[in-house]
């Protein structure tokens, strides 16, 4: 069992270093790209902005649970099944 898990925070790590970059540039180009929006006025800025600040804050949230939800959720599941066998 210890191998299991030797091999489990293996996987998990290495998945993280290949994936956090992506992740990281995808979100941080995206919400800095729409920082504008919130300060400029204009026509349409009224539908614009609402939207804006969703769309930061589902970014935000979306690359906390990436990073840090799903891969303690499978750590913690898979020490469970390993427990339950």
């Amino acid at each position: 069992m210890a191998h299991d898990e030797k091999l489990l925070n293996q996987m998990i790590h290495e998945a993280g270093s290949i994936c956090l970059k992506p992740l990281l540039m995808v979100s941080l180009t995206t919400s800095i790209a729409l920082v504008p929006v919130l300060f400029v006025g204009g026509i349409g800025n009224d539908l614009q902005k609402p939207m804006a600040i969703v769309i930061i804050g589902g970014l935000s949230l979306g690359t906390f649970f990436t990073t840090w939800f799903i891969p303690l959720a499978y750590w913690y599941l898979a020490k469970w099944r390993n427990r339950i066998k």
